[in-house]
């Protein structure tokens, strides 16, 4: 299974969102993320790490794609995102149950999401 799931998103700054599919870091899969952007992205991508790293500062990681590769230098965190991405992130989930059961989360947590009570 992949750590990712490559979401386009509409009305944010970030069009793409690498979305975790696991307690595995999409980063660690940057050549399959970057051969799917060739195909027809250049700008922002917005990474949830939520699945790996929880509900922390560190859960949202922007970067920019050249069309190419990732600048490296590029990669940040966000301590805070707007309001949409997080409500398209609980949904995205809410949908995807077999995700939040393999991560890193704890079961609280987990329920809390499926409720939509918690993103």
């Amino acid at each position: 299974m992949k750590a990712f799931q490559i979401e386009k998103v509409n009305d944010t700054e970030y069009s793409v969102i690498v979305m975790s599919t696991s307690y595995i870091n999409p980063i660690d899969e940057i050549e399959d993320i970057e051969e799917y952007l060739r195909k027809n992205f250049k700008g922002k991508v917005l990474f949830d790490m939520l699945l790996k790293n929880g509900i922390s500062s560190n859960r949202f990681i922007e970067a920019i794609f050249d069309g190419e590769k990732f600048d490296l230098q590029s990669f940040r965190a966000l301590s805070k995102v707007d309001d949409r991405i997080r409500e398209f992130a609980a949904n995205f989930y809410r949908c995807h149950e077999e995700f939040l059961n393999n991560s890193t989360l704890p079961k609280a947590y987990q329920f809390l999401i499926k409720k939509g009570k918690l993103i």
